[in-house]
């Protein structure tokens, strides 16, 4: 299993994005009266000049006055968020400064809208990019997993990340092998969700015994369940991390917390030979095939944490050391 971490991304959204956004969410008719202007007397500065200084970036939709509640005014923004952009001109829709800025401000609106906001506007979203051709909709959807899907992004969003990838899926205008990496990407989404049971498989201990994942959860307190790779260079940083952490180790000492520490691979001998640097402390194991022959599992980014509490059900998933460290 290969390190398949990838560096860490920059959210790119413009610096007024923010306040701009706030006060077009909150002000029932400034923001249609400031988007008309926009359109009528900046429209050359708004676009023409916005190629010369940095990425075409769409200007934020005028919203009808009549729309007064900030989550329905989210709504119709994101849904009106791509009306101008030109899918058809090439230069922009293939332009990945464009694509990265505009996509990143549609996508800082997820979080403002409502689920049945995004699904629309995602929807024929994603058949104007099949209209516009295969190599825009390879460019778009591929940005859509960067920041949405890999866990390291800034705007990393398993909800956003699942409407999107419904709605690339779904559409009628997306060639089907077009499809595939984002069905199996969605596929994997959908497994062991915050309040579901998480998958359970087998694993067997340093001493040979053979245990399961739901039998080896702590039954008064959270459990870390940690899925990693001997040989990934992250995983080392991580482990390294987490047994430097106090609270953590306190956690653990005081039966608090429980750590599941998994290799999901195949080589019994570098599992072997890494075991010395994981924490005493910890339940440790290699688990069996299943997990990776039938994905029980999304391993594309390694070390996997996940946070299981007492009732049995997974309480965060895909957990980073900073998101851990809040938690304890």
């Amino acid at each position: 299993m290969s390190d398949n971490r990838k560096k860490p991304l920059n959210a790119a959204l413009p610096a007024l994005l923010g306040a701009v956004l706030a006060a077009a969410l909150l002000c029932g008719g400034c923001a249609g009266r400031s988007g008309e202007a926009d359109r009528s007397e900046g429209s050359e500065s708004s676009e023409t000049s916005g190629l010369s200084a940095g990425p075409f970036t769409l200007a934020l939709p005028a919203v009808p006055a009549v729309i007064t509640e900030p989550r329905d005014r989210a709504d119709y923004i994101m849904e009106h968020f791509f009306d101008e952009m030109p899918f058809a001109d090439r230069r922009l829709s293939l332009d990945t400064a464009t694509v990265e800025q505009n996509m990143a401000n549609f996508l800082s609106l997820t979080a403002e809208g409502t689920p049945e906001g995004l699904r629309k506007a995602a929807s024929s979203l994603a058949d104007r990019w099949g209209e516009a051709g295969p190599e825009v909709t390879a460019l778009w959807t591929t940005t859509v997993e960067k920041y949405l899907y890999h866990p390291d992004s800034p705007m990393h969003s398993e909800d956003a990340f699942i409407a999107m990838a419904r709605a690339i899926t779904g559409s009628a205008a997306i060639a089907p092998e077009l499809k595939m990496r984002t069905a199996h990407l969605l596929k994997l989404s959908l497994r062991n969700r915050p309040g579901e049971r998480p998958a359970d498989f087998r694993f067997t201990a340093p001493d040979g015994r053979a245990h399961t994942l739901r039998g080896a959860l702590n039954p008064s307190g959270p459990t870390l369940l940690l899925l990693y790779d001997p040989d990934c260079p992250s995983c080392a940083e991580t482990l390294a991390a987490l047994r430097g952490m106090g609270a953590l180790s306190e956690a653990v000492a005081a039966g608090r917390l429980k750590v599941v520490a998994v290799y999901p691979g195949e080589d019994a001998e570098a599992w072997r030979g890494h075991l010395s640097t994981l924490d005493p402390a910890w339940t440790v194991g290699m688990a069996s095939r299943e997990v990776e022959e039938q994905e029980l599992y999304d391993l594309y980014v390694m070390p996997v944490m996940h946070l299981i509490g007492a009732d049995g059900r997974i309480s965060a998933k895909d957990i980073r050391l900073p998101q851990l460290q809040n938690l304890l």
